[in-house]
């Protein structure tokens, strides 16, 4: 899989050229919060369903948050026969090197970050009313636990699909 850097990308793009296109595969609710405004956003999960519209376009750059996402979806586009390339470290990398992003409503924290959190508190939650109150509340720290273990080896976080429903989340 080929891959770029930001720098790199901010070369290219702005090089003149209409035969390539940048494409970010993050949730909606994440590309309207802050994303880079050349960017065309397909997220991950709606990404093989443009295959033939991309098949036509010389070279499609991809990117994410970090680089994980898109690298999966650069693996399966290229699967397919599109020239695509990653872009190394995402619009974290992109931002981070002072390039300018599009910002739209507020600024929220990243779902990651949330769900992190929200783990967080249930599993302390759990344990305390479990040592403190009855022994019954460690079943909600295993609960948490189990999620997280199945959205790490499935990919699927469904605490993630609940709280981009929150209010804060929504644009």
């Amino acid at each position: 899989m080929q891959t770029i850097t930001a720098q790199e990308l901010k070369e290219r793009l702005s090089d003149g050229d209409f035969d390539e296109i940048l494409i970010d595969v993050r949730e909606p609710f994440e590309f309207k919060s802050r994303h880079i405004a050349a960017a065309k956003n397909i997220p991950l999960d709606k990404i093989m369903d443009a295959t033939d519209r991309l098949k036509m376009i010389k070279t499609v750059y991809v990117h994410c948050q970090s680089g994980g996402r898109s690298a999966g979806a650069c693996q399966s586009l290229s699967d397919v026969g599109i020239n695509v390339v990653n872009i190394e470290g995402g619009i974290n990398a992109w931002e981070s090197a002072g390039f300018e992003v599009v910002r739209v409503g507020k600024n929220v924290i990243p779902i990651i970050r949330q769900v992190m959190i929200t783990a967080g508190v249930l599993i302390l939650t759990g344990s305390i009313l479990g040592t403190w109150m009855n022994p019954w509340w460690y079943a909600l720290s295993a609960f948490v636990g189990t999620g997280l273990l199945f959205a790490g080896v499935t990919g699927i976080c469904s605490m993630t699909y609940i709280l981009r429903y929150m209010p804060w989340n929504r644009a």
